[in-house]
């Protein structure tokens, strides 16, 4: 469903092996399409000559989603057409060790240079990364000169320091607290850092491969963003949604850390939400139980719901589905799903008629069926490779 295609790339400097990804990867963006006469094809030949670049535009066809891509803002984010010259590099080189040229001198080639690659990336973005690292190394030599028998030689261990004395202790405490704790949000060891922002969710977050080649892409609209970030204040909201028919174990502890903790790191909400849909399974022990070790592991849901309270809701969407020609009651058993299942095979009662499906699952819903007589069934993929895309079953 993305627009934006980039085809044809040849990537100098050994990078072949990227271009042919990046190549095969737009090409799956656009299903295969390199001309649409609907959309706006983007084609770049020769284009992109770094892996800065490379990352810059998938960043951006990720930002997207589902929209139509624009080719000026997509030649922006990739930093097509920018030129670095090698004065320009010259420069930011000279800047960089400018700044660290005391300890530079002290260490000689001991000192670690990738202090000296940050500034300079970070300050010319879309440099070319090895004409940059050349630059640095011959500025380097020009500043020491020659490696010298003690620059090759391995460095010696420092010694321990000395117990340090009531006072400087006292200051260096005062230091770290100025520091942010460690884990906090925004530092380099945020666990959560690499979850996508409640303003960032409008990326593709799920690719679905049909039998028949075709390919849907799930993601937000940006107006479906919008609304959802107005109702939220743009906090996160999260939600720990275990089923209480049972105990909870480590992989819960797990699922905790993520759901409640990542709400807590940035000062969202964190729903604890029983997924309460059997109740033969079921028992209030387990759901007082879930509430205490929840607390006991130092959480404090937002807000307790339960699954059931929604029903009326979900036979509403199911309905929905029927009149949509996109679910049917079935009257297989579990054994005849699965040997239809094995042999690639439809329902016998996939194509029945809207009407039919509808006052059939109105008697469900009645209990006029006996248990298994009758399911509804969502019309997926049954001839698809995953069998997560076989036509699940809904309701019983």
């Amino acid at each position: 469903q993305q627009p934006a295609v980039m085809h044809k790339l040849t990537l100098q400097r050994n990078h072949a092996t990227a271009a042919a990804a990046v190549a095969a990867a737009c090409l799956a963006l656009s299903d295969g399409q390199l001309c649409n006469a609907q959309t706006p094809v983007h084609v770049l030949h020769d284009m992109l000559q770094t892996t800065t670049q490379l990352d810059g535009a998938f960043e951006y066809l990720k930002r997207v989603g589902g929209e139509p891509a624009d080719a000026a803002a997509l030649d922006e984010a990739a930093g097509v057409g920018v030129v670095v010259t090698e004065q320009q590099i010259s420069a930011a080189v000279a800047d960089a060790i400018a700044s660290k040229k005391e300890q530079l001198l002290a260490d000689r080639y001991h000192f670690n240079t990738n202090l000296l690659l940050a500034p300079v990336t970070k300050a010319l973005k879309w440099a070319d990364g090895a004409a940059v690292r050349a630059e640095l190394a011959a500025q380097v030599e020009a500043l020491l000169g020659p490696k010298t028998e003690a620059d090759l030689a391995p460095l010696e261990k420092k010694k321990k320091p000395k117990a340090e004395k009531p006072k400087a202790a006292q200051e260096e405490k005062a230091a770290a607290a100025a520091v942010p704790e460690e884990g906090a949000a925004g530092t380099a060891d945020d666990p959560y850092a690499f979850m996508p922002k409640p303003e960032d969710n409008n990326q593709v977050h799920t690719t679905v491969n049909f039998s028949d080649g075709s390919v849907m892409r799930i993601a937000n609209s940006p107006a479906v963003l919008a609304k959802h970030v107005a109702a939220t204040g743009g906090k996160v909201v999260t939600r720990f949604p275990p089923e209480p028919n049972g105990y909870l174990h480590i992989g819960h502890a797990k699922a905790m850390f993520v759901d409640f903790g990542m709400a807590a790191q940035y000062g969202g909400m964190c729903y604890l939400r029983y997924d309460d849909t059997n109740p033969e399974a079921e028992k209030q022990e387990y759901i007082d139980h879930i509430q205490e070790i929840v607390s006991w592991m130092g959480w404090t849901p937002w807000k307790i719901t339960y699954a059931s309270q929604y029903f009326a809701q979900l036979h509403a969407f199911a309905v929905q589905l029927i009149k949509a020609g996109k679910a049917f009651v079935c009257h297989q058993s579990k054994a005849e799903i699965e040997e239809s299942r094995d042999k690639g095979l439809p329902s016998p009662w996939r194509e029945r008629g809207v009407e039919e499906n509808l006052r059939l699952f109105e008697d469900m819903r009645r209990g006029l069926y006996k248990e298994g007589e009758a399911t509804l069934r969502m019309k997926m993929d049954y001839r698809n490779e995953n069998p997560n895309m076989w036509d699940s079953v809904a309701y019983r």
